[in-house]
């Protein structure tokens, strides 16, 4: 089509140009109302409202606009900068560019867009369509220079030859790299599972010595506050009982001899009367009479005084025993409870290994992923590690780039004693 439009406007040119040889604008007659105009030197216009501007300038087509000097505008609508060339309906080239087709547009400069919509938008380059609309050069034989196109055939088997290099390469470093990570895990495991069960021992020791002499200190102090309540609450309770003892008995004899004094005189009086009236004999049994009474009196009032003295004094210490007894024996209960309490929560020392051995399951299934290893590829995979009697999960993916040089892998790890974790990671191979 291109070969055939240009035909056309060189041929329309030299007839136009035969006719008016002695003319430095040539104008094609056309059938509209408005002719073209050919203002530039040895310029040419032809068709309705053709414009050639400059020097050396064509505009052949209805509306055609070719502006600067040695530019070509071929159909109708065409627009061309300075040197620059746009056949086909409404096609555009800017200066030094060339647009072939109908609606192409090569918008920089000595830049090409050839067919329908083409669009060629940076300098230099060559476009055979738009952002919407892609074509294929097809029928190519294989490049040979340096600087010809390569056809996807040379690219396929160029591909196939690196990819079987790389991949004998990869494998090798692959397996040493996988010897090499999981030596480091052995060792890793080995030196973190002895460095945690010798802390947890020493934890454990300090913590139960501390026990044992919080609650020997707690011990000796309670039963040391409670004989000394003890003591203090008998001595105050003896003291008082006594004292209430002897106020009562000195109250006691007090009120009897009173009672014998003024008996005794009545008595006496009663006595004499009678002696006075009745005979000395008379007298004589009254007063024996009197006089026994007031010592039976008297001793049965000391008795009495005695007996419950000495009841007080019975109740006093026993109830005194029986509450120091209590006392120690709560601050005994306690002291032992709360040692055994202590003890336990530092005897966790077997739970502390299992987690310990837990950790060292999971380092070992963590290392046993495998990871892509083609350029440009991702590894979905995953790991099991046992580690004296426990055992853990891990599940991990990897991207090898396209450079074949940087890999990014990431994992989770699941104990079975509950525990879990993860972590991320990046290679640089060089």
């Amino acid at each position: 089509m291109t070969k055939h439009l240009l035909a056309a406007a060189f041929a329309a040119a030299s007839l136009v140009g035969a006719a008016s040889a002695a003319s430095a604008q040539n104008v094609c007659v056309t059938s509209g109302p408005g002719v073209g105009q050919a203002t530039g030197e040895l310029a040419l216009a032809c068709g309705e409202q053709a414009i050639a501007h400059d020097f050396g300038s064509t505009a052949v087509g209805g509306f055609a606009d070719a502006r600067g000097a040695a530019s070509t505008a071929l159909g109708m609508g065409a627009e061309s900068e300075a040197a620059g060339l746009a056949a086909g309906y409404s096609s555009y080239a800017a200066e030094s560019a060339v647009a072939l087709g109908t609606s192409s547009a090569a918008q920089a400069e000595y830049s090409v867009a050839i067919g329908r919509g083409s669009q060629a938008t940076e300098t230099n380059t060559v476009s055979f369509g738009s952002s919407t609309r892609k074509r294929r050069l097809v029928n190519l034989a294989d490049g040979v220079d340096s600087t010809d196109a390569a056809t996807v055939g040379q690219l396929d088997a160029a591909i196939n030859g690196v990819t079987a290099d790389f991949l004998d390469t990869a494998a090798e470093y692959s397996d040493a790299g996988d010897a090499q990570t999981l030596s480091s895990a052995k060792a890793y495991t080995d030196d973190a599972s002895g460095r945690a069960q010798s802390a947890a021992q020493a934890y454990t020791d300090t913590a139960v010595d501390q026990a044992q002499q919080t609650a020997r200190s707690y011990t000796d102090a309670a039963a040391d506050r409670t004989a000394s309540a003890a003591r203090t609450y008998t001595d105050a309770a003896a003291d008082r009982v006594q004292l209430a003892a002897q106020t009562h008995a000195d109250a006691g004899d007090a009120r009897t001899l009173s009672a014998a004094h003024s008996y005794a005189d009545s008595a006496s009086r009663q006595t004499l009367l009678s002696a006075q009236t009745y005979s000395d004999n008379g007298d004589a049994r009254t007063l024996l009479s009197a006089n026994t009474y007031a010592d039976a009196g008297a001793r049965q009032a000391q008795l009495n005084a005695q007996s419950y003295a000495d009841a007080g004094d019975a109740r006093t210490l026993t109830t005194a025993n029986a509450h120091a007894d209590a006392g120690d024996a709560d601050t005994l209960e306690a002291a032992r409870a709360y040692t055994d309490s202590q003890i336990a929560t530092v005897g966790g020392g077997e739970q502390m290994r299992q987690y310990a051995d837990a950790g060292a399951a999971a380092a070992i299934a963590a290392a046993n992923i495998p990871q892509a290893f083609a350029p440009g590829g991702s590894m979905v995979g995953a790991g099991l590690g046992t580690w004296r009697g426990e055992t853990a999960l891990s599940v991990g993916a990897s991207h090898l780039m396209n450079s074949g040089r940087i890999i990014v892998r990431g994992s989770a790890t699941f104990a079975n004693r509950g525990g879990s974790g993860g972590g991320v990671g990046v290679g640089f191979a060089f």
